[in-house]
């Protein structure tokens, strides 16, 4: 009964709130306050941590897929780490025709191995921890590119994959991104740079003609393929550049301040797609999906930049995307109240904001008064901008790039291990420190 109860809890996530009476009979946080209880009782029958199995395993994990989506807490983290351990009990994290078992069975444990490795990459980054797994030297095989109907428990061998797009394009679109991506990020080399951008450029080549060339783009799903193939490149090259800034020498009471504007342009380019998807402006049947994966460090640091540099360039557009991107997280913040909780992401991104948004005020009206005052002296001010406080001129004007280029050197070391499809958390939870104040 745990995998019955697991897909109705997944369909249940996937039904927006506003229409889930009009679907389903109920509210949502009803039903799915029900099923999250027979599960947890079914699981206790099957007695699961003493008499593991796969299909119990397998029920699990799209049972913490779907919970991502509206839990901010750390259940979900937690439960991952522990699939993890089971999983590699129970042998799923090795070649299943290496093991001796049959091409079905072999089949369905390789899905499960790499959709559960995708789900411990991204489950760390609500709260700042590394993901449980780290990338082994052996490569897995991906799943094979087929449809359900091509599997069968009596098939005598495995299927060849298909040169078409199938049930399993989307699934497998996905797990190739994340393994090539996360590592052209993790960086260990100075040297490294270029490759880095090169292992970037090549990814987003070989999903084009290698799965995306085989979409019908008036699909939906093909469409939220295409686009999570745009959102996880301008991802990854948005890792890079804040690599190369956290290696320049701006102190830190002036970083924010001297973000270069080509890493401030991608944050926002990142909130506005971000919200076209996890919104469901552009594939409202994959909303749900996209919502697993928040845009968390373009919106912090959009947020520090204002912040600290509430008069740059595009600072309107990037209050509108931020503005926009809140409104993707009131399921979030919904799931926590209702816990008596808020995971520390949430309880530092609402203070940014207020904190930002008062250094937006204070900067127009400070430009006000001085627009009344120049009308009567209009020599006594000078210029705001790229200057400092005691008149002299900074010698890093707001958005200029200080060596961003993907190309340049000096990259932090990152380890692959902690990504939400490219973003190591670790690198930047100095960031998230609500002891110190904001620069």
């Amino acid at each position: 009964m745990t995998l019955v109860y697991a897909v109705a809890f997944a369909a249940t996530a996937t039904v927006p709130g506003a229409k889930a009476i009009q679907k389903l009979g109920f509210e949502k946080s009803t039903l799915l306050r029900h099923f999250m209880q027979q599960m947890d009782n079914a699981f206790m029958k099957a007695q699961f941590l003493l008499r593991p199995n796969t299909q119990s395993l397998t029920a699990l994990v799209i049972y913490l897929t779907a919970l991502r989506t509206h839990d901010a807490g750390r259940t979900v983290w937690i439960l991952t780490g522990l699939a993890m351990r089971i999983a590699e009990s129970l042998g799923v994290h090795e070649d299943g025709a290496r093991l001796g078992l049959d091409p079905f069975e072999a089949e369905m444990r390789c899905r499960l191995w790499w959709h559960l490795t995708a789900l411990d990459a991204t489950a760390p980054e609500n709260h700042g921890f590394n993901s449980t797994i780290v990338d082994r030297d052996h490569t897995f095989r991906l799943p094979t590119n087929i449809d359900d109907a091509d599997l069968s428990p009596q098939m005598k061998k495995r299927p060849v994959g298909k040169e078409e797009w199938t049930e399993m394009s989307f699934a497998i679109v996905n797990l190739d991104l994340c393994r090539s991506l996360r590592r052209a990020v993790a960086i260990t080399r100075k040297n490294d740079a270029e490759i880095s951008v090169d292992i970037i450029h090549d990814t987003e080549r070989k999903i084009n003609q290698q799965w995306l060339r085989f979409a019908d783009i008036t699909k939906p799903i093909c469409r939220a393929a295409d686009a999570l193939l745009r959102v996880s490149i301008l991802k990854a090259h948005f890792i890079l550049m804040l690599q190369t800034w956290l290696s320049t020498t701006v102190t830190a009471e002036c970083k924010y301040y001297h973000l270069p504007q080509s890493a401030f342009i991608t944050a926002i380019e990142l909130l506005e797609n971000g919200y076209l998807l996890q919104s469901g402006s552009l594939c409202h049947d994959f909303a749900w999906f996209y919502q697993q994966h928040p845009q968390l460090y373009a919106l912090f640091l959009v947020l520090r930049t204002l912040h600290a540099s509430p008069g740059r360039v595009e600072a309107d557009r990037a209050w509108t995307a931020v503005d926009n991107y809140f409104t993707c997280l009131t399921d979030f913040e919904k799931a926590s109240e209702m816990k008596g909780r808020t995971s520390c992401v949430w309880s530092v991104l609402g203070p940014l904001r207020d904190r930002a948004r008062k250094s937006h005020d204070q900067m127009r009206q400070e430009l006000a008064s001085e627009e009344i005052l120049s009308t009567s002296s209009p020599s006594a001010f000078m210029k705001t901008g790229s200057q400092i406080t005691d008149g002299s001129v900074s010698s890093h004007p707001v958005g200029t790039d200080i060596h961003l280029s993907p190309y340049q050197t000096g990259y932090l070391p990152l380890e692959p291990s902690a990504f939400d499809n490219i973003l190591a958390w670790q690198d930047f939870s100095d960031w998230f420190n609500m002891d110190t104040g904001f620069v």
